[in-house]
């Protein structure tokens, strides 16, 4: 009698289910958050270099990627 592994509901951008196991879904997860401590990583990079001077006249707010 083997016991049924319990599977987590997930759901993708076009709203999808998808049912993880709990160690799918801590890997799914984790792969979640080191995408976003990188883009946060490049945001401050470009805050900071935008803070040093580098917006000048030729350089604006769009040039570097940023819609303001």
């Amino acid at each position: 009698c083997q016991m049924a592994t319990k599977r987590f509901p997930l759901y993708d951008e076009q709203g999808r289910e998808h049912l993880l196991t709990a160690s799918e879904t801590i890997d799914y997860l984790l792969g979640e958050v080191i995408a976003l401590s990188q883009t946060v990583a490049e945001l401050e990079a470009t805050v900071s270099r935008l803070s040093e001077g580098a917006l000048s006249k030729t350089n604006s707010f769009e040039d570097e990627g940023i819609p303001f």
